[in-house]
């Protein structure tokens, strides 16, 4: 015969133990099925960025470069892909895998709130440049559309992030780049740096490591296939071309000038 407190104590067990298994929100069953969802979401957001960046660039984008940038195998890429396609979000065509405007929109509310949230970490703390992508990425998909306007409006609507490159409207608008490589450069030609590629990180973290910054002037002295070197802040800056290659510039004139008749501000 089953004794009535035993029977009693494996009974309230049993419910304890069910309710935190399926207890709603804070149960481990809908817990694991939150966190799959939420892990779901961001291959979703990051494939998408991955083939926006294609776009922008004007490189193809296929199953095996978003496998690439996302650490993935081929094979869960490949679903990936089918995913995006189902939900209307991007089309696969003879030259690669495009985004729809729906798509495009989706990348850039993403690509939003990475770069105002790069912008506020460089305005607003002291976390180190090369931190400020890695919490950028985290932060793109933790953030609301709402909170990233808000975002924006504490920060005055900055329009480009601290490594140069243009913040999205909230209607998706962003411009276009005219800014070209540093190793496209001739001999004695003055740029000002207009971006700075933080990834790979290593190279980022190198060129930091050389004191340089978005708005800085460079002269160049020599672009070989061996090093680019050229003068910053009166200093000279050798680099291999691979870390080259991830610094833009904008030629300026050395004897451009402003002729202008002043005004005050009050009167503007």
């Amino acid at each position: 015969m089953v004794d009535p407190l035993s029977a009693l104590i494996v009974a309230i067990v049993f419910l304890l133990a069910a309710s935190a298994l399926f207890w709603p929100e804070k149960g481990i069953v809908p817990q694991i099925k939150r966190n799959s969802l939420n892990t779901q979401r961001v291959s979703i957001e990051d494939a998408l960025k991955h083939i926006y960046d294609c776009e922008y660039n004007q490189n193809s984008c296929s199953v095996n470069s978003i496998a690439g940038t996302l650490g993935i195998s081929g094979d869960a890429s490949a679903k990936l892909v089918s995913k995006l396609e189902s939900m209307s979000l991007t089309k696969s065509e003879h030259d690669g895998i495009h985004l729809t405007n729906s798509g495009r929109s989706y990348a850039l509310r993403v690509i939003r709130i990475h770069r105002l949230w790069e912008r506020y970490l460089a305005d607003e703390t002291s976390v180190k440049e090369t931190d400020w992508h890695n919490q950028a990425e985290f932060m793109e998909h933790t953030l609301s559309e709402d909170d990233a306007n808000e975002l924006a409006r504490r920060l005055s609507n900055p329009l480009v992030d601290p490594h140069g490159d243009p913040i999205p409207t909230p209607t998706g608008e962003i411009p276009n780049k005219n800014w070209q490589s540093l190793k496209s450069l001739n001999e004695n030609q003055v740029a000002l740096i207009t971006h700075l590629e933080d990834e790979p990180a290593a190279i980022y973290a190198q060129l930091i490591a050389e004191g340089l910054y978005v708005g800085m002037q460079v002269r160049i002295i020599e672009v070989s296939h061996d090093r680019v070197r050229f003068i910053a802040d009166d200093e000279e800056v050798v680099l291999a071309p691979i870390f080259a290659a991830n610094i833009s510039v904008a030629p300026v004139k050395e004897d451009t000038s402003i002729h202008s008749e002043f005004k005050r501000l009050s009167s503007l």
